[in-house]
């Protein structure tokens, strides 16, 4: 049980990579806070969890709106206490022409992406447990590699990966690791979605993807990895981007 005794919060955890990586830190002993915007979708998580014997707690949060977050870790830090192990997850994603692109759709992309993992970190870390922990941000394949539909998109999850790799070197002191992991396709709404715009325009999905591995990946490989980067068996791994991609993005 790597995560015994242990508290983990994950945003965006109430479907898709969220979920997965929720029950997978549960399944290990942590009690996990799953924070989104739908609370349905969250109490459904909760309730997977606690079927399966495990912990959790659901508390709605808009990750784009800094009041929001903060009564988040602050309800987290009354009522459960302090914090292991922060899992930024929670993301939007848009394949579209980069001249159609408005600018309040790149304002949104922005805010989830990216100023949502800024205002989750910085609100989590005066309450991370003195020991340290762990966080992993879920950025993304895009992030490393260009797609075509993708400039905008990518570029939140490049910031994302940056802003893992510069906060390693801050948090180092503190024995706080912090690791970014990028999954490619996954076997999810929002991939599917993804995959039906670029099949919708000609473009070669299959080429796209890679396919080194033959499929798209699943959301428990991305959930294993995320687990691992979580835990004290990646101790000497601090400021990476690991990429869950059946190996497309060096293809």
């Amino acid at each position: 049980m790597r995560f015994e005794n242990r508290v983990a919060v994950v945003t965006g955890g109430g479907k898709n990579i969220g979920r997965g990586i929720a029950a997978r830190l549960a399944s290990e002993g942590a009690h996990c806070v799953v924070a989104g915007r739908t609370e349905a979708t969250l109490e459904a998580c909760v309730a997977d969890i606690e079927a399966e014997g495990g912990r959790a707690s659901a508390i709605v949060c808009d990750v784009r709106d800094e009041e929001s977050v903060r009564r988040l870790f602050s309800e987290i830090e009354s009522g459960i206490g302090p914090i292991d192990v922060l899992v930024n997850n929670a993301g939007v994603e848009m394949q579209k022409p980069f001249v159609d692109v408005s600018t309040a759709e790149w304002d949104d992309l922005f805010a989830v992406n990216t100023r949502g993992v800024f205002l989750c970190t910085r609100e989590a870390l005066p309450r991370f447990a003195k020991s340290g922990g762990a966080i992993v941000n879920v950025a993304s394949a895009a992030g490393l590699v260009a797609l075509p539909l993708g400039a905008a998109y990518g570029a939140t999850k490049a910031a994302v990966i940056q802003m893992s790799r510069a906060l390693a070197i801050e948090l180092r002191p503190r024995s706080i690791r912090v690791n970014a992991v990028c999954p490619g396709f996954i076997d999810t709404d929002m991939a599917r979605k993804g995959i039906a715009a670029y099949e919708e325009i000609g473009l070669p999905v299959r080429s796209l993807i890679g396919y080194r591995q033959g499929r798209i990946g699943t959301v428990e490989e991305v959930a294993d990895v995320v687990a691992f980067a979580a835990s004290e068996e990646a101790r000497f791994v601090n400021g990476q981007a690991l990429a869950v991609d059946g190996g497309a993005s060096v293809c």
